[in-house]
């Protein structure tokens, strides 16, 4: 009897041993960061002109975007996204409100600016209307695309994600929409946004936005 009580003893904790090793906690999935929200940190961008033609010329123009405070709403903590604009006529300002959520970025509106690996769902869409006839005479939506992989830009080549808008044209003879039109924004890993576009609407000349040096601070 008492070597059936030993032999079971040794079974119970030879099982609860290996239940203990099988349970042991897995190590939790790398998160990658395209957009670092450390205290610290600036992005400053050259402005290229591209022509209808492809023809490209520099501007006179840069704008910076940095990050030197957080700011608290509802008892969550958003880091300010601070700069002068892609234009640089409006002076220095609070440009946006930004968290990290799992490795995806989002503003205090809940709109992410990116997801990797999803290229099916709109993250999210904006309609201008017609201030006389409330009609709506752009859209932008934005949608993760594949492409394209790499960019050259003057801070570097850079592996990236592609976050594209799609900004869309609608008219009286048009009004399933037309002239579409993408601005990509391109993000890389641990370094942020270092390729954007933007355009007039009225004007085929595309503008370009690429990072020409950049600084990633040490403390969230």
């Amino acid at each position: 009897m008492r070597t059936l009580l030993f032999a079971a003893a040794f079974l119970l904790l030879f099982s609860s041993c290996k239940k203990d090793k099988n349970d042991e906690t897995k190590p939790e999935p790398e998160i990658t960061v395209y957009y670092p929200l450390n205290h610290g940190s600036y992005w400053v961008y050259e402005h290229y002109k591209i022509e209808a033609n492809g023809e490209e010329s520099l501007l006179n123009r840069t704008d910076s975007v940095a990050i030197h405070r957080d700011s608290i709403i509802e008892g969550v903590k958003y880091a300010v996204i601070e700069g002068n604009g892609p234009l640089g006529t409006n002076g220095w300002r609070v440009m946006d409100l930004l968290r990290d959520s799992s490795g995806i970025v989002i503003n205090q509106k809940g709109i992410p600016l990116f997801q990797p690996g999803n290229f099916s769902d709109t993250l999210y869409m904006e309609a201008i209307l017609s201030p006389n006839t409330n009609d709506t005479i752009y859209t932008i939506h934005a949608q993760m695309q594949p492409t394209p992989a790499q960019v050259t830009v003057p801070a570097g080549t850079f592996d990236v994600i592609n976050t594209n808008r799609v900004f869309t044209t609608y008219t009286m003879s048009s009004p399933t929409g037309s002239d579409r039109r993408d601005m990509p924004n391109l993000y890389s890993k641990e370094i942020g946004l270092v390729f954007t576009t933007y355009f007039y609407a009225s004007s085929p000349v595309t503008n370009e936005r690429r990072l020409t040096r950049y600084k990633i601070g040490n403390q969230k």
